[in-house]
């Protein structure tokens, strides 16, 4: 893995964050404090009004004649505690929130994780809010700000996880805070989405040490609403393949493949696509997506690397729909330097691309200038 963390991508970051500072203990218990200040300079060419990350579907209902601004949201705070018991293990605990709940470049706190974390030696559960099993966090390119790749697995939410290695093999099993909130209604009908249910995701991942890594996920999600007294349910899916390439200690491939139905809300760039009410049917429908996404990392010497890749999703709408996504698209070409230590300096072109089956469409060139320390 590069040295570089950047925000690296802002996920990486969040899970070595705490770790940072110098480890405190009192009582048989380590405590850490960190976190990062991440200023980005942002220059949008046709769109207004977005924040410091913007994936293809934020583009939609914005106003198109450009903004120039400086956001500091993604900057973090964050706080972790460990103790090891008396039979051996390990307990730990994280906290770590930023200042991005509405990505609007407005000052929104939210929290980004907050679990714990039981290593028995055996295997480990956390229970908490983490990132989702669905991804693959270690196969997302570095970034400026974060790598929203269209047609990738993106999501943090509360879970309960089971994870147990084998040498250079590992699986994962989670049970995973379920939303119905993202169904999609498109008349004025008294649907009730108050009901939660449980999502079931499994992992496995294969490690080939220096050469790389393979990751395969799958999700299960009961999507359920209720209407006129009627329970409707349908049940969403989806698959993540994920695969890295060290071609050489300097040359890194990452690959992305995505297939779901019904579970939009997992998925980066194609918001209000998943589950979708059928008001004259009366009856819940799922549409599919399918996603991928490439990129090439070239560390060019242990301070400084730079990152070209682009994501791709697509769904098909259901035949009586008339103003939905139908595909996205965003690239990302970046070089970042570590100018001092834990001081990182950031240059990133991205580039946002929506398409909706009305035939309407819209692109935006960004230039993003970043300027992150972590302490």
């Amino acid at each position: 893995m590069t040295k570089l963390p950047f925000l690296a991508p802002c996920l990486i970051a969040t899970s070595a964050m705490t770790l940072a500072s110098p480890a405190l203990s009192a009582n048989e218990t380590e405590y850490s404090f960190g976190g990062s200040i991440n200023t980005v300079f942002l220059f949008d060419s046709n769109v207004s009004g977005a924040g410091a990350n913007i994936p293809a579907d934020a583009l939609y209902n914005k106003e198109t004649y450009g903004d120039n601004k400086i956001d500091a949201t993604l900057s973090q705070l964050g706080a972790g505690a460990k103790r090891t018991l008396n039979d051996g293990s390990t307990i730990s605990a994280r906290y770590v929130m930023d200042f991005n709940a509405k990505n609007d470049s407005s000052v929104s706190p939210r929290i980004r994780e907050a679990y714990l974390r039981w290593n028995k030696g055996s295997g480990q559960i956390i229970a908490g809010q983490t990132w989702s099993t669905l991804m693959d966090i270690r196969n997302l390119p570095t970034s400026v700000t974060e790598p929203t790749f269209s047609g990738v697995a993106f999501m943090r939410q509360p879970q309960l996880r089971w994870s147990q290695s084998f040498d250079t093999f590992k699986y994962e099993v989670a049970i995973e805070d379920g939303s119905n909130a993202d169904i999609v209604r498109e008349t004025g009908e008294d649907v009730k989405l108050d009901k939660s249910t449980l999502d079931l995701i499994a992992a496995a991942d294969w490690d080939f040490s220096a050469n790389g890594h393979v990751r395969l996920t799958g999700l299960l999600s009961e999507k359920t609403l209720h209407m006129g007294g009627q329970e409707h349910d349908e049940l969403g899916y989806a698959l993540q393949l994920s695969a890295v390439y060290n071609m050489t200690p300097k040359d890194k491939v990452s690959l992305i493949g995505f297939y779901g139905k019904g579970v939009d809300r997992y998925v980066l760039g194609v918001s209000q696509t998943g589950a979708t009410w059928n008001s004259d049917d009366q009856d819940l429908e799922l549409r599919t997506v399918d996603g991928a996404m490439a990129a090439y990392t070239r560390t060019w010497q242990p301070d400084l690397l730079s990152v070209f890749g682009v994501g791709s999703a697509e769904t098909d709408p259901l035949e009586w729909q008339n103003d939905t996504f139908t595909y996205t698209r965003y690239a990302m070409a970046n070089l970042i330097w570590e100018a001092y230590n834990n001081i990182y300096l950031g240059l990133e072109y991205n580039y946002s691309y929506y398409e909706r089956d009305t035939g309407a469409e819209l692109d935006n060139h960004r230039i993003a200038v970043g300027v992150n320390w972590k302490f």
